[in-house]
């Protein structure tokens, strides 16, 4: 059932249509089965899932009516409710705050609780409470068996907090142990998220990252070197490459900031600014010659990725998209232009990423429209997350409804329009090298007559 609702829900987003249609659908729903536990629980639980689009009378009498009559030992959804909203508090301090008192009301729960625990171990480390966040780390270690991501995750907390450095690689080197080991789920995932090969080269990432701070220069280059291989990001390139310089290994290191600057990232202009200041060290006669140089690089990243634009001609959903301040961007309002539409997440590292240079490409290309347009975010993160990294783009929002439309449910996702308001090229997930692939897809476009 709980798959019907969701269904119907992003219909009636297609269709444009109101949710108070569907509400009243859900309200006969549950006084004709007031007695079918099942019907009652999944129709609670998809309104937990989007309460944000209900009434919350509404949601409030699903999840009383559904635990009333829940069959015995299956968790409470008024639980699972008062969990959502522990968890959705951006303030660290307070999110763990939440979830500590969840814990208390809800001391037989074993559906969540580790979960749960893991979720307030992040958070303390995130407001910087060590004390606290050591004391939960020991109670599941006791209570979460072999799980690598816990000793991950709290060697994590000491290396962003420059604390405890060297507990922090007995840490790296237990959680490594582990990986191999079948062991519980705390069913929370903070650092190990990837394959085994990427877990290992993140824990290398942040073994380097304590090597760094201990001034281990040879220890924290071999690890990052080992993680840049595995992971391909430019964070461990641009750590690589200051482990390098420290050295005064000054090629090693302009070569691996040129790695870094080529790769997308929010800091992609200070990993630039570094490999010109290296370039400039290492012999290379001018700023222009070292820019030159990082361009001929990413020609050559492009092509070893053996990318060649595919144009598509599928029409630009019916959407409407609107701004931090109410403005509402339509369809039909950006025709005329070239478009690039980046559909992203907050809580989307690939996404995050890619902003910066989303935002360069718009510098380069006044000519084209770039649209940031945020799913599944709140504007106070966005808002935290532009500062961060110096945009000042205007902050869009899409419903679900929205996205659907256009056939993908995953982030990000990037269109590019052309001025008839036609698709004509279309990514699902991140770009290796954001300017360079919107560049190749800028040329396809033009050396494509647009459609009619």
């Amino acid at each position: 059932m709980y798959d019907e609702w969701v269904y119907k829900f992003r219909r009636q987003s297609e269709y444009q249509r109101e949710h108070q249609e569907l509400a009243n659908e859900i309200r006969e729903g549950l006084a004709l089965r007031a007695a079918d536990p099942d019907y009652l629980r999944q129709t609670a639980m998809f309104l937990v899932g989007f309460e944000g689009a209900f009434p919350s009378e509404l949601v409030e009498h699903a999840v009383d009516i559904s635990d009333r009559v829940a069959m015995p030992g299956m968790p409470s959804v008024r639980c699972e409710l008062d969990r959502e909203h522990a968890a959705s508090i951006e303030n660290p301090e307070q999110r763990a705050k939440a979830l500590e008192e969840w814990l208390a009301k809800y001391p037989d729960d074993r559906a969540y609780s580790n979960e749960i625990r893991k979720e307030r171990l992040d958070a303390l480390g995130d407001a910087g409470d060590i004390d606290s966040a050591e004391a939960v780390f020991r109670d599941l270690a006791v209570r979460v068996l072999d799980e690598a991501d816990l000793y991950a995750t709290m060697a994590s907390i000491y290396i962003r907090r420059k604390k405890k450095l060297s507990e922090a690689l007995l840490l790296l080197d237990k959680a490594e142990r582990k990986l191999s080991a079948d062991g519980e789920s705390s069913g929370f995932v903070v650092v190990l998220s990837g394959s085994p090969d990427e877990n290992r080269a993140t824990l290398n990432l942040w073994r380097g990252k304590a090597l760094l701070e201990l001034r281990e220069w040879v220890k924290a280059e071999d690890c990052l070197e080992r993680s840049a291989h595995g992971l391909d990001e430019a964070e461990a390139y641009a750590l690589l490459a200051h482990a390098q310089e420290q050295q005064k290994k000054w090629r090693d290191a302009k070569k691996s900031y040129l790695e870094a600057s080529v790769r997308s990232s929010s800091h992609e202009k200070d990993y630039v600014e570094q490999f010109v200041r290296l370039s400039l060290k290492s012999g290379i006669p001018s700023r222009l010659a070292a820019l030159s140089e990082l361009a001929g690089a990413r020609k050559r990243n492009l092509h070893n990725e053996h990318y060649k634009p595919a144009l598509v001609d599928l029409p630009l959903p019916d959407f409407t998209f609107t701004s931090a301040t109410g403005e509402k961007i339509t369809a039909s309002s950006l025709r005329g232009k070239n478009v690039v539409l980046d559909i992203w997440s907050t809580w989307c590292g690939p996404c995050v990423s890619e902003l910066g240079s989303f935002v360069k490409f718009q510098q380069v290309h006044p000519e084209v429209k770039v649209l940031l347009v945020a799913r599944d975010s709140k504007v106070p993160e966005i808002r935290k997350l532009f500062r961060s990294q110096g945009i000042s783009e205007q902050i869009i929002l899409a419903t679900d409804g929205d996205v659907a439309k256009f056939g993908a449910n995953g982030v990000p996702q990037t269109y590019i329009v052309d001025e008839n308001g036609r698709i004509r090229l279309l990514h699902y997930g991140g770009l290796p090298d954001v300017l360079s692939y919107l560049e190749a897809d800028l040329s396809a476009l033009k050396a494509r007559p647009a459609t009619q």
